[in-house]
């Protein structure tokens, strides 16, 4: 009850931060938001205060039936994508939208005296109660921030798209790419190599079709070399090793 209402409100308030103030990854937004619940339960006067609110209310009606508005929204945008449940935070969401659901069905339909002695309880063993759920709750933002995605990986070797992932096998060793202001084409750098750390190979900038994902190599055109330095003699028999574009 107590990881419940914390892990609402400030996954709530986070979420719309992230999705329409800042637009932070939401991976981000929901780690952030297990950290702060995790450090948040160390805090014994101020949750020991919010019990008190709790347990002075006469009716805990309102509290049911907000926990329910509440969880609906967050449970259709977790569930809102095609494999939502390979994203850890849209996951982490889900269980929380569905914590709050049952707790607000709870609220509505069940007596709430062993609701309110265990929260007396929770107060006089408070750290006994709180310090593992911190530490889960750290472990939670741990896992949330550094494994985004936990679904399998598809094998893309033979150029086969997916039902998420498109696939396009018409570069080489593609280091770099750049959308066109039109958002027609991508801009391609087919990086060949540093030497000595490996054999180079030739590559070229390509302009890769994003409707046809086909894809035309760009001719480079040598000047003079009025400005660069003196000993390079680059013609266009040279290798070509294109790098960083944007």
């Amino acid at each position: 009850m107590l990881v419940s209402f914390l892990q609402t409100f400030t996954v709530c308030y986070a979420l719309a931060l992230s999705l329409f103030v800042v637009e932070t990854p939401v991976n981000i937004t929901v780690a952030f938001c297990f950290l702060f619940i995790s450090l948040l339960l160390l805090s014994k006067p101020l949750v020991s205060k919010c019990f008190d609110w709790l347990l002075s209310l006469a009716s805990w009606k309102p509290i049911g039936i907000g926990s329910i508005v509440i969880a609906l929204p967050l449970l259709v945008w977790s569930v809102g994508t095609l494999g939502w449940y390979y994203h850890s935070a849209r996951l982490a969401i889900f269980l929380v939208g569905l914590m709050t659901l049952l707790k607000g069905i709870y609220i509505l339909t069940l007596n709430l005296t062993p609701l309110k002695n265990l929260m007396h309880s929770v107060i006089r063993h408070y750290y006994r109660v709180t310090i593992p759920l911190s530490f889960l709750c750290l472990l939670a933002s741990v896992f949330i921030l550094t494994r985004s995605y936990i679904g399998p990986v598809p094998d893309l070797s033979n150029c086969q798209s997916t039902e998420v992932l498109a696939v396009s096998c018409v570069v080489t060793n593609p280091e770099d790419m750049v959308i066109t202001p039109d958002k027609r084409f991508l801009l391609v750098s087919e990086f060949g190599g540093i030497a000595p750390l490996e054999k180079l190979t030739s590559g070229q900038l390509a302009l890769v079709d994003v409707s046809s994902k086909a894809s035309v190599p760009l001719a480079i055109i040598y000047s003079d070399n009025t400005w660069g330095d003196g000993y390079c003699t680059k013609t266009a028999t040279s290798p070509f090793s294109p790098h960083g574009i944007d």
